[in-house]
């Protein structure tokens, strides 16, 4: 061999080693720090730039029932497995905690971050309202649709590639149903995802709603959903498809001559109502809403100039429709593209006709972020009040011993909306019931627990809210005991609770709420304050709810002993007749594993539910099985307690279900709990 050639092979192979050498071998992690990409939006199912492979289906599909928020799933400290939490943590990099509030009886939120190790970061105020209205709206959606409208629209995000869009008319001809999965949690719901994600569409079943159910995605990935309810002619038609889950390569066939009753409501995009390809178009509603209707519809939307401000995206098409019937013209906007969830495009003004200017956007783009400021500062619900649906200018009152004579309104001075307004919890108390209040009044206070604020509200002449910090004044009068001191009875016994002059008795619904995870012993409600941070301001509302309460626990010298007492909310005076069973009781229910126990006996054993009401033609008629299967709603066992006592107290019979079990109950004439594994 030559001298160049034996050169030339000795280049080569340097050539090899250099690039074997440097080369990084497939799987080896990058030199960056772990939780370097964690300020971009985290990898979410089906993106092929961050694939994540599925190892557990079991665990994917319990992550995926969850509520998302910006990519994150949320999960509650309290009811979710670890092994859940930490598949979910491994797999997107971080997920908001949903966990007890030592201060309040509202929860707080957590960002935590998993990958770069740093500890939890206690959300702020503003950001835990976002994630709570968030998870309000996700499960309001689920009571009205089902769950199959909240876990596709509130579920993890999809991707968006094809611009294709189907028309409505493209899906309904679709001959291939699949049947919505009876547990949420259930594998099926990872192929009806995929199916959607790949197809851009899917039309489902629900059996016991009696309705179909199309869904699309848009351009951006966003769920939009059209609802048709099954027409009475076809009913026993649809009585054969089965109740069990069954597996979606298994669809059923409906003829094209199948007949529905339209109840579309979707959540439309912007560009579905202005734009050169707007399809909207004003149908007066056939029915009317009534005023308290209307009222709650639109408790929770910003007014200007009186007309709302709609934000596309994000509302159902039935309120624009029903906006159009109260209102000549609406206001429209939407959300910032990547922007921040309260950050909204200029609105424009829309017409019934579908025309649209922009006359006055200033203005109302000015309203918008004076809405934002007081809803950082004073909660979304006062937010509401303050800038929502106007109040009526006050009227002038009359002059008793004057027979025309009239006086004009004067607004209430703070010193008497302190000392004589009512106080509504705010995490207790709904918009509609406030503003109903404040309509009534024209003045109260609200109390905010996550905050730990106090708030006075006023209606001036002509009908504006005014809002004042009266913290500074309540904390004077009440200042707050040794945390530590109030996991012993003789806080209870021996002290006592002081008076709360602020507080209400609350209504049967409100009451079984607030109450729901606690025994009750001949109907008054039990206490464990060494588990239970906020039995102290618990009691304080007890105190106007029942005419006694019990407080189980240890003395502060004897930590061994435990022992229950009931104390008298007017007279403070004590007795343990009893007492025994009533600890029994309470170590029972800390023994229990069983979630769906837990469930049974405060169902059973918990606020008592009142006596069925009956009409004068129609007697009340306890829930069959077979109709508890097929139309009573359905709820997770991992849901509050305050929401199954309030869906069953509702509609008198309820299904609680995970993946190995539905246990059905059913409220009799006298308003006892049957229960029944179905």
């Amino acid at each position: 061999m030559s001298g160049k050639s034996m050169l030339f092979a000795v280049l080569i192979w340097l050539s090899l080693c250099s690039v074997l050498c440097w080369a990084k071998p497939m799987g080896v992690a990058s030199s960056r720090p772990l939780g370097a990409n964690l300020a971009k939006e985290p990898a979410v199912i089906g993106r092929e730039d961050a694939p994540y492979k599925v190892k557990n289906l079991e665990l994917e599909a319990q992550v995926q029932s969850r509520v998302f928020y910006k990519s994150y799933p949320i999960l509650d400290t309290l009811t979710t497995d670890p092994k859940v939490m930490d598949y979910a943590r491994k797999k997107y990099g971080a997920v908001w905690l949903r966990q007890p509030n030592l201060h309040s009886a509202s929860p707080s939120f957590v960002f935590d971050l998993y990958k770069d190790g740093k500890p939890a970061v206690q959300t702020d105020h503003a950001l835990s309202t976002l994630l709570q209205e968030h998870m309000n709206r996700a499960r309001e959606v689920a009571q009205h649709y089902g769950d199959a409208a909240k876990l596709l629209t509130y579920g993890p995000p999809f991707k968006s590639r094809s611009s294709r869009i189907y028309f409505w008319d493209q899906i309904w001809n679709n001959k291939h149903v699949v049947p919505i999965p009876a547990h949420k949690t259930g594998a099926e719901w990872l192929e009806i995802r995929k199916t959607l994600q790949e197809n851009k569409r899917i039309l489902l079943h629900d059996p016991s709603r009696e309705t179909l159910m199309a869904f699309r995605l848009d351009r951006l990935g966003n769920v939009e959903m059209d609802v048709k309810q099954l027409a009475h002619s076809i009913r026993k038609r649809s009585n054969q498809i089965s109740d069990k889950p069954d597996p979606l390569g298994k669809r059923m066939y409906v003829g094209s001559s199948l007949a529905y009753t339209s109840q579309t409501d979707n959540i439309h995009p912007y560009q579905y109502y202005v734009g050169p390809r707007a399809r909207f178009q004003y149908r007066q509603p056939t029915r009317a809403l009534t005023e308290k209707a209307r009222q709650q519809m639109f408790a929770d939307t910003i007014y200007h100039d009186g007309a709302p401000i709609l934000v596309g995206g994000q509302v159902f098409e039935s309120k624009v429709q029903h906006a159009f019937n109260a209102h000549r013209h609406i206001w429209l906007t939407t959300v910032v593209p990547g922007g921040e969830p309260q950050e909204y495009q200029p609105p424009v003004r829309l017409s019934r006709e579908g025309r649209f200017d922009s006359h006055g956007a200033e203005r109302a783009s000015a309203r918008l972020a004076e809405a934002a400021a007081a809803r950082a500062e004073y909660g979304h619900k006062l937010m509401y009040l303050k800038y929502g649906m106007p109040f009526a200018p006050r009227q002038s009152s009359r002059i008793a011993f004057l027979p025309f004579g009239r006086k004009s309104y004067s607004k209430p001075d703070w010193k008497k909306v302190d000392h004589k307004g009512t106080t509504f919890n705010l995490a207790e108390t709904d918009i509609y019931r406030l503003r109903q209040h404040l309509d009534q009044h024209n003045f109260l206070k609200a109390e905010d627990n996550v905050a730990n604020k106090v708030w006075g509200l006023r209606l001036d002449a002509a009908g504006q809210v005014e809002i004042k910090d009266l913290t500074a004044r309540v904390h004077a009068l009440h200042k707050r005991m040794d945390s530590d001191a109030r996991r012993y009875i003789e806080t209870y016994l021996v002290a006592g609770v002081p008076e709360d002059p602020r507080l209400r008795p609350l209504s049967d619904t409100a009451k079984g709420r607030f109450y729901a995870d606690h025994l009750h012993i001949q109907g008054e409600p039990v206490f464990f304050p060494a588990t239970d941070p906020h039995v102290f301001s618990k009691v304080k509302q007890a105190k106007h709810d029942y005419r006694g309460y019990w407080i189980v626990g240890s003395p502060i010298d004897n930590p061994g002993l435990v022992t229950a007492t009931r104390v008298d909310s007017v007279t403070r005076a004590t007795a343990r007749f009893g007492s025994q069973d009533v600890v029994r009781n309470v170590q029972h229910m800390q023994t229990l594993s069983d979630p769906a126990q837990r469930d049974t006996i405060l169902l059973e054993k918990g606020p008592p539910f009142a006596r069925r009401k009956t009409s004068l033609f129609k007697s009340y008629k306890t829930p069959s099985w077979d109709k508890v299967r097929a139309k009573a709603p359905r709820i997770a066992i991992n849901e509050p307690m305050a929401d199954k006592w309030e869906l069953l107290h509702t509609h008198n019979m309820l299904v609680v279900s995970n993946e190995h079990v539905a246990m059905g109950y059913a409220l009799d004439k006298s308003g006892q709990v049957l229960h029944h594994i179905l």
